[in-house]
């Protein structure tokens, strides 16, 4: 019950989560674009990872790159995934 409550004060406060998936390079462009307002983002990076370290790790510069210009934080979650915070979330 707690945590549909917890939900239900985000939506009020207008708070927005999405979830995406990197798979190829290409994903990183629409996780960027998913990038505004008040949207938490969780973004699962295995699907990139079980293909190439290489283009994992372009991923990841890429989305810090453009986590850090736009002012929004940047964390990591474990089991492949990332969050992104909008600027006025602290972690």
């Amino acid at each position: 019950m707690q945590k549909q409550t917890y939900i239900a004060q985000l939506d009020d406060k207008g708070i927005e989560f999405r979830f995406a998936k990197i798979e190829k390079l290409a994903d990183v462009q629409r996780v960027k674009d998913e990038m505004r307002g008040d949207r938490i983002l969780i973004v699962s990076m295995l699907p990139i990872l079980k293909k190439s370290l290489e283009q994992t790790e372009y991923a990841l510069r890429e989305l810090h790159s453009h986590v850090v210009d736009e002012g929004f934080g940047l964390a990591r979650m474990g089991q492949g995934r990332v969050l992104i915070l909008p600027p006025y979330v602290r972690f």
